[in-house]
């Protein structure tokens, strides 16, 4: 499962589903992903108690579904949205089956799309606020093709040319890896703050690799909180210019200190579960 954050601009919404005693959106997605045997399954879990926090698109693969260089069967890929009042969910393994599934912080479902407001800030902004003509979906329609192994997938999620990219008319935050930072005018600290990428065989053994903080591609200068001393930023490097780290389980059976087959010493302080 993975996510991407779904603007609302419609404040209706906000202001007649959102209740002090509402269910976080966390806890719904760590309870969907316990019980949930598939994205349907996951979708329907998910649904119950819809706290309109923290509204986003989710993406759910069953790679059981999937068989390399094969086939791609029905439930493959289930894709959730959730605003303030309302989950809309849908099966888009033929989408999966053309050969990618972008997702950008612009609504898929049209429903969900109209009630969030983001048909009124078409009309009223552009093409920026459309789920077809954002800046993020020209790219990827354009360059998708181009994604052959693990190292080509980084170079598109952290992709950021937006001084020479037609399509981000020279706007660092209309491209792929978004660096709000470096606008001319009222930059901010925000944007594109991680990147995490797999690929089949490293899935089914939950490993990914991630790495925190904006991009650099193309020689654009490291994040550096030099600019944002007023920005709270308590604990957090000072300048974000990190490799991409592998990240897999750590998970270890507890020695069982009646068995006199397992050497393990119960003093041992590694010998934990995590």
């Amino acid at each position: 499962m993975t996510q991407t954050t779904i603007g609302v601009f419609n404040a209706s919404l906000l202001l007649a589903q959102l209740r002090p005693q509402s269910l976080l959106a966390w806890q719904r997605v760590r309870l969907a992903n316990s019980l949930a045997h598939g994205g349907e399954e996951w979708a329907s879990v998910f649904s119950r108690y819809n706290s309109g926090t923290y509204n986003s698109q989710y993406m759910l693969v069953d790679l059981s579904r999937v068989s390399l260089g094969h086939s791609i069967r029905e439930g493959a890929l289930t894709v959730v949205e959730q605003i303030p009042g309302k989950v809309v969910h849908s099966d888009q393994t033929q989408a999966l089956r053309g050969g990618y599934w972008p997702s950008y912080n612009v609504p898929f479902h049209v429903e969900i799309y109209n009630l969030s407001g983001h048909g009124a800030m078409w009309s009223r902004y552009g093409e920026d606020f459309s789920y077809d003509l954002c800046p993020r979906a020209k790219m990827l329609r354009r360059d998708q093709a181009k994604v052959s192994d693990l190292k080509s997938l980084k170079h598109v999620m952290r992709y950021n040319n937006f001084r020479r990219d037609p399509y981000a008319r020279g706007h660092p935050c209309k491209t792929i890896c978004c660096r709000d930072d470096l606008r001319p005018r009222r930059p901010r600290p925000g944007g594109c703050y991680d990147t995490k990428v797999t690929d089949f065989q490293m899935a089914v053994q939950l490993v990914a690799e991630a790495v925190n903080g904006p991009t650099t591609q193309g020689g654009l200068r490291p994040f550096s909180w030099r600019s944002f001393n007023l920005t709270s930023h308590r604990g957090l490097p000072h300048t974000y210019n990190f490799p991409f780290v592998t990240m897999r389980p750590a998970l270890r059976r507890p020695r069982d200190p009646r068995d006199p087959r397992d050497p393990r010493d119960p003093r041992d302080p590694r010998d934990t579960t995590i």
